[in-house]
């Protein structure tokens, strides 16, 4: 399945499917439980095809940090892009957490941490 791909982070859902993040022009991809593979990549609407993390939210949305932002993929299939231009400071994103709260760290390449809570992004962290 993989063969001659770039994986840069594999995640397991709560339904058990597995996210691969691949470095290529498979954005992300999805391994469901039964076997069934989707992808997603920037000509599906990804901010971009080279995807570094994903993970699902406690409400069921999968983030995904890429080389060019952040993508929100919906329960309902819909996707919402994030970049610079909406308030991430670095769109290199390199690991995603949630937090307790519900907020979600955002590490990136060289642009410290921002935080996304309530579909906006609420803060920069830098050192």
């Amino acid at each position: 399945m993989c063969k001659n791909i770039r994986i840069r982070h594999i995640e397991q859902t709560s339904d058990k499917s597995l996210l691969i993040c691949a470095y290529s022009k498979y954005g992300l991809i999805k391994k469901d439980y039964s076997g069934k593979i989707q992808f997603w990549n920037q000509e599906k609407g990804l901010v971009g095809d080279r995807t570094r993390v994903a993970i699902q939210s406690t409400d069921k949305r999968i983030f995904i940090g890429t080389t060019t932002g952040l993508s929100i993929l919906n329960p309902d299939g819909s996707l919402q892009n994030f970049t610079r231009e909406d308030g991430l400071e670095n769109e290199y994103i390199m690991c995603l957490y949630e937090d307790t709260e519900g907020a979600f760290w955002i590490g990136t390449d060289g642009g410290g941490i921002s935080v996304f809570k309530d579909n906006k992004f609420v803060k920069s962290i830098t050192l």
